[in-house]
């Protein structure tokens, strides 16, 4: 068996995720990157039938992310946490996968730089 890997970059989204109440009322930019693995055997050329229920969709995968991303959360944790949950509901052959979430201006004093959490599963 081999392993096809499908990768989202780069997502960027308008959100109103964090602890602060200003940060909940005025948002922030963030950006994601998400990857998920699953099993393929070649053996059987099973995908050159280029049939859609032998992968994953991207773009379902991308609505997930998207739908997640707009209901505001306190903690990032929190959201990956429900993004990384529906996906292996939806998908369980996924046999691994990485998520990423980025506060691309966090408001804390004198950082110039990003924060993120990561979700592997």
């Amino acid at each position: 068996m081999e392993t096809m890997e499908i990768i989202l970059e780069d997502l960027r989204f308008f959100a109103h995720h964090g602890v602060g109440e200003q940060e909940r009322i005025c948002g922030n930019e963030f950006s994601v990157d998400l990857s998920v693995e699953y099993h393929v055997d070649l053996s059987t050329c099973q995908l050159k039938e280029e049939r859609l229920e032998d992968t994953i969709s991207y773009a379902d995968l991308y609505s997930i992310v998207a739908e997640e991303m707009c209901h505001t959360q306190l903690l990032l944790e929190t959201v990956a946490t429900a993004i990384v949950c529906r996906i292996k509901n939806q998908y369980p052959k996924i046999t691994k996968g990485s998520l990423k979430i980025t506060k691309n201006i966090p408001p804390i004093g004198n950082l110039d730089g990003r924060a993120a959490v990561k979700l592997r599963f």
